[in-house]
């Protein structure tokens, strides 16, 4: 019995509580420098919440609209085409966000069943949005947004009214495509076009003065970046009748400023005496003739 006592006293002396063995191990375990490392990464390793993705615009709904425009076509063809002309509510809400509400009130309409072009819609004609311009230049709008390859589809007979309603509707993607154009067909700007024409020099650095100027964004900032180079050539023109008196000769002089302003200046005359110079060419692109202008006055002046 004295045995069986010692064996369980003994037995009994081995076997401790876990809380035990724990309050002796841990500490000595957590001194470890690798416990330490493991316990660092696991404090530090907690999953990230997820990022948060940027909203993303939807437009309202997917309706056809009936386009309908205050300016009659001139021709029957135009006519017609206005007829025909139906599209997407999606891609002008994207495109502009000055139509937006318009398109916003039509697929309410549509959501409640009172319109026709969309799932469930009645079977009634489309809704008509109003728009300014004609039918002509909304076809060829609409073949840009929706890049139906037709190229090119700016071209110097509809770049100014684009460019009108680019600006009106605030299109991004048309202001720049016209962008583009102007600047890949630079070389065909020149002074020698008719004022009315885009092709010339002045009208066309109005345009973009009043169109492509834009800053406050940064699509307005890369467009005006973009057609820099009609500023640039501008301004070589206009001051083409300045020249230095670099010559000893004052009949040298004269001959070899005519030969080189007298186009220019022969270009201007005409240009700033047409019945339409004030419409077209923007007060700001005026300044810039009559400072060329003086400035040469003032050269020939200083040194006859």
């Amino acid at each position: 019995m004295a045995l069986l006592a010692s064996c369980t006293a003994h037995h009994t002396s081995l076997v401790r509580p876990a809380a035990a063995v724990n309050a002796r191990v841990l500490p000595r375990l957590l001194r470890c420098p690798m416990a330490r490392r493991v316990s660092a990464q696991s404090a530090t390793s907690s999953p990230a919440p997820p990022e948060k993705l940027p909203a993303v615009a939807v437009a309202p709904c997917a309706c056809l609209v009936s386009l309908t425009f205050g300016q009659r076509g001139n021709t029957q063809q135009e006519e017609q085409q206005q007829k025909q002309l139906q599209v997407d509510c999606a891609l002008l809400w994207h495109a502009s966000p000055v139509l937006r509400p318009q398109i916003d009130a039509i697929c309410s309409s549509a959501h409640a069943g009172l319109s026709a072009g969309c799932p469930g819609g009645a079977a009634t004609a489309p809704a008509a949005l109003q728009l300014e311009g004609t039918a002509a230049d909304w076809a060829a709008l609409l073949n840009l947004l929706q890049h139906t390859g037709e190229f090119p589809v700016v071209q110097w007979d509809n770049v100014v009214p684009l460019l009108r309603l680019a600006d009106k509707y605030d299109m991004t993607a048309v202001r720049k495509e016209c962008a583009q154009f102007l600047v890949t067909h630079v070389k065909d700007i020149s002074l020698a076009a008719p004022l009315e024409s885009p092709q010339n020099l002045l009208h066309a650095a109005s345009l973009v003065e009043t169109y492509l100027s834009g800053s406050s964004t940064p699509a307005q900032r890369a467009v005006q970046q973009l057609v820099a180079p009609i500023g640039s050539v501008l301004r070589e023109q206009l001051y083409a009748v300045d020249s230095q008196f670099i010559s000893t000769s004052m009949q040298a002089f004269l001959q070899a400023w005519k030969s080189k302003a007298r186009d220019v200046v022969a270009n201007l005359n005409r240009l700033v005496n047409h019945p339409q110079y004030q419409n077209i060419v923007t007060v700001a692109v005026q300044d810039m003739v009559t400072k060329a202008v003086t400035a040469s006055l003032w050269r020939l002046a200083s040194n006859i």
